[in-house]
Parts: structure tokens; sequence; C-alpha cells
């Protein structure tokens, strides 16, 4: 599974389900009545949301979010907008669905604010700078599909909110500082790809791996202990590639 081919995918399903152009979703958007966070409540909290992030960045070398000044959001960088899935068709709401911010070389932290983007499908940071962990408020994005926080800076434990994001299938945590153990109930989490390598997490992989659905399950550089587990023939009708 490849990660663009994924994020492409989920964003064509976003906009086939809202019947937003792709030029809306662009953020340059053609809608006779404009929403904004001065008129739609969902893209208040996302402008709040976004100003803390922005706050939160330390070093922005390529002013990616110079232009994220004023209440449409929808027309920031990175930030991409379709209908609210649980709004009214004749009012088409809006609201952020994706936030994609990889390759930026963003220097900062991820702030609390962020459990205000509810309506997030797409969480897509990598290749940047980000320090610390995952803000707890995280499980609040009951929508996410995707997260991919990898090459980063990130440091502390497993982080834990996936396991409670229930729409969650992509999860690429490679490339960061996180140790310590990983818990077996991530491979009774319907993922369809895992991306843990080069991390500095240390377990032995549980007998529960067997009960993951993912195609891709990549576990390289890391300190794993003992065998692969006999579960792991459960997985063969799903299971493409993996690596240790």
């Amino acid at each position: 599974m490849k990660k663009a081919a994924a994020a492409a995918a989920v964003l064509a399903t976003l906009l086939l389900s809202s019947a937003v152009s792709p030029t809306a979703v662009s953020g340059q958007q053609p809608w006779t009545n404009q929403q904004t966070a001065a008129n739609n409540p969902r893209l208040h909290k996302a402008y709040v949301a976004l100003q803390a992030l922005k706050r939160a960045i330390t070093e922005d070398p390529r002013n990616l979010t110079r232009g994220w000044c004023g209440p449409d959001v929808c027309a920031y960088f990175g930030v991409y907008c379709a209908a609210a899935p649980d709004g009214d068709a004749d009012t088409d709401t809006q609201t952020v669905a994706g936030l994609d911010l990889n390759h930026g070389d963003l220097a900062g932290t991820l702030p609390e604010e962020l459990g205000l983007l509810a309506d997030l499908a797409l969480l897509h940071l990598n290749s940047n700078r980000f320090a610390g962990t995952l803000p707890d408020s995280l499980p609040a994005l009951r929508l996410l599909h995707e997260l991919d926080v990898s090459n980063n800076r990130l440091s502390g434990g497993f982080p834990r909110h996936v396991l409670c994001l229930p729409n969650l299938r992509y999860v690429d945590l490679r490339f960061n500082r996180l140790r310590g153990p990983v818990p077996p109930a991530l491979f009774d989490k319907p993922l369809d790809a895992v991306f843990l390598n080069d991390n500095l997490f240390d377990f032995e992989l549980p007998e529960s791996l067997g009960n993951s659905p993912a195609s891709v399950l990549v576990l390289a550089n890391l300190r794993l202990r003992g065998c692969i587990p006999r579960s792991v023939a459960r997985m063969a009708d799903t299971l493409n590639e993996l690596v240790c």
C-alpha cells in the first residue's frame, strides 16, 4: 500500500461523498455564500485549532503558515474542506476534513487544540521537526482515517490515543524517538497499514499479532524480542508485506 495512493483515495471519497469540486477542496471555494469561521461554528473551532498550531510552530522556513490569517480557514495552505458528514444537504455545512503539512520542515509541538478538528479524516505531518508527544485530545478525532506523523522528533511512549480512534485505518509513526512497549491491543484494531519502524520500541510480538487485518506491517529497526508468533498464519488472507 502506497501512502500517496491511499491519501488520494480518501480525498477522492470525501469529494464524491460531499459533492465538493476539486477547486473547492484546494481552498478556492466557489460557494455563493462563503462559509468562514465568522459564520460557521465548525470552521470557528478549526480556526482556533489552526491558530494554536501556528503559535506552537517555532520555525517555518518555507512560510507554509504565513497565510494562516483571517477567518477563511478553507483557504489556508494545507487545509482541505468538505461538506460535514452529518450536515444538512440543503445548507452544505463546510468543515475541515484534511490537514496536510508533509515535508514542511516545521519545528514546534502539537497543541491540545488539535482535538477541535473533530471532522478531520486526514492528518499528515510527516517530514517535519515536531517534538514532544501527540496531544491528549487526539481521541476527539473520531473520524480520523489516516494519521501520518512519521519522520519527526516525537518522543515518549507509544501513543495509546490511536487505540481510541474507531475509523483509523492507516497509522505511520516511523522515524521518531518513541520508546517502550507496543500495546498488544494495536493488533486487534482494524488497521490496513501500520508503520512503527525506526523507533526505540522494545517489545515481544504478542499472540494477538494474528488478529490484525493489516495488508502492510513494518516493524524494522526496533528492539524486538522473541520469535514471530504462530498466529501470524491467520493473516494469510490479508497480509501483503511484513517487515521485521
